[in-house]
């Protein structure tokens, strides 16, 4: 693969759990990039409810896109 965009949300449930796991995934995605001299960008969503991760995935607001421009501007260079 020349790039790879990783995309997921993560919504908030009872407990801060979900900050956790969003640091180990950033972090995660992070090392691999290093270890493969390879781009990944990402679109791992952190919301606090359904409405938050909705506004974030529309066709107004869509991050999963942005990454997507994102891995490719970093083959570009």
């Amino acid at each position: 693969y020349d790039a790879v965009v990783a995309i997921g949300c993560i919504i908030k449930g009872q407990t801060d759990h979900y900050e956790f796991i969003s640091n180990a995934i950033i972090k995660t995605l992070l090392e691999l990039s290093i270890q493969y001299e390879l781009p990944i960008s990402n679109s791992i969503l952190n919301c606090r409810n359904m409405k938050q991760a909705k506004e974030r995935s529309s066709n107004k607001v869509n991050r999963a896109k942005e990454a997507v421009v994102a891995a490719i501007a970093a083959l570009e260079d």
